[in-house]
């Protein structure tokens, strides 16, 4: 473990970042914005992040209110810490993979960061055992313009019982249920020590024996846990690499395992990391999967919207489903025995026999794939009264618009008998 610590802070300069006390870090959605623009717009120094290549951090702390000034609901960057965004880079997701994150947490740091990987090619599964984490990840997603994902809530034995051997990443970091991050057994009387620790090891088990299941051969399954202390991982991975012959330990530089215990100077926390990697063989995933035939073409309603105000087309890749239009993976996984919140990227809604645009659709074009493009300055009444939805007057034609703010769009505005309206739809629900 040790080895391993010394290996993260030498090879990429953690500890530089953590002695200097920078906690603050930004994930740049980069098929939005570059570094260099991203600097220009808030007036700010961006510092790389040495493990992922979307990943920096703000070098002088005043400079948070600027980042504060531009609105979240432009899915151009996320707030994230460092130390988050360096377990996934070990996983080596290419676009194309099917991935699955277990336990998808509220904040979506973790799921979005897989899903920019990917560049909405392939599948993400995002999956949390609480429904109110899913409505929040599905939605963040879509913020992110991420179009490939299936969001669902449900258990992972129960994911285990129709997909075994179906990705080609998984993430798994257990929530409370499975891993206590207090746990300190060196506290406990020795006979409680034991029953806890049988019991969490138990626990760990069986959690990486079920996502290894749904691993394919030659895949990689990232484990990350924070606490501290890790002795149930310990026991729980000596029984797993015992029971699956053909699972081993991964390399970094082909030298040292992919097992290791970070922290920083500044806290009491640490953070578990393993990747584990199932040995090469024929993939036998014949899955023939149907998860999608509820969908249908008859999408005329978007077709009449897309010739009357767009400048790119994305007819070839919607799909409806009762009064909702979806931009849709090219994966599948099935869902026969899991509750599926959300498939795909909900671009629009049946309102009066008409296309409504969502968020989510807003958040895939760019300013100049709209004829009607109006912009905001953050700091006007104008803008105030349009993300609190409140109507105010405009002299502007009477239409719909895409609203943007610094450049970038961030919802959906009306203009109609002089008044100017915010119809952006957001959430999932």
């Amino acid at each position: 473990m040790k080895k391993s610590f010394v290996l993260f802070s030498h090879k990429h300069g953690a500890l530089d970042f953590y002695r200097n006390e920078i906690k603050t870090g930004v994930m740049l959605n980069s098929s939005k914005i570059t570094k260099e623009d991203f600097e220009n717009l808030l007036d700010i120094k961006l510092i790389k992040i040495p493990w992922c290549d979307k990943g920096y951090v703000i070098d002088e702390h005043e400079k948070l209110i600027a980042l504060k000034s531009l609105s979240i609901d432009s899915g151009l960057f996320h707030v994230a810490d460092p130390k988050e965004l360096y377990p996934i880079s070990l996983l080596d997701i290419q676009p194309g993979h099917k991935v699955l994150d277990v336990f998808s947490c509220a904040s979506g740091v973790r799921t979005i960061q897989a899903g920019l990987f990917l560049e909405n090619k392939g599948l993400l599964v995002a999956n949390s055992e609480n429904k109110a984490k899913t409505i929040k990840t599905t939605n963040k997603l879509q913020t992110f313009g991420i179009t490939n994902f299936i969001s669902i809530n449900s258990g992972h034995e129960k994911l285990l019982k129709s997909n075994k051997d179906s990705f080609d990443r998984i993430m798994v970091t257990p929530t409370k249920d499975h891993k206590d991050e207090e746990t300190n057994y060196m506290k406990m009387p020795i006979k409680v020590r034991k029953l806890k620790l049988t019991e969490n090891t138990k626990k760990i088990y069986n959690l990486l024996d079920n996502s290894l299941s749904m691993l394919k051969h030659g895949g990689k399954l990232l484990y990350s846990a924070k606490g501290n202390s890790f002795l149930e991982e310990k026991y729980a991975l000596n029984k797993i690499l015992n029971a699956h012959k053909n699972v081993y330990i991964g390399k970094i530089d082909s030298e040292y395992d992919a097992k290791m215990v970070i922290s920083d100077k500044y806290s009491s926390e640490k953070m578990y990391i393993l990747v584990l990697e199932k040995l090469i063989s024929e993939n036998y995933n014949n899955l023939d999967n149907k998860a999608y035939q509820e969908y249908n073409n008859e999408i005329t309603p978007y077709i009449a919207f897309e010739k009357k105000y767009m400048n790119i087309t994305l007819e070839d890749k919607v799909v409806r489903n009762n009064n909702k239009f979806y931009i849709l993976p090219e994966h599948a996984i099935n869902t026969e025995n899991v509750d599926v919140r959300n498939t795909g990227s909900v671009i629009g809604f049946l309102k009066y026999d008409n296309f409504t645009p969502s968020h989510a659709l807003s958040c895939i074009l760019k300013k100049e794939d709209f004829k009607n493009y109006y912009e905001f300055d953050f700091k006007s009444d104008e803008y105030k009264k349009y993300i609190n939805n409140i109507s105010f007057k405009a002299t502007i034609k009477s239409d719909i618009y895409l609203i943007g703010c610094m450049g970038y769009p961030i919802g959906w505005g009306r203009v109609r008998n002089g008044l100017f309206f915010n119809i952006t739809k957001k959430f999932v629900k």
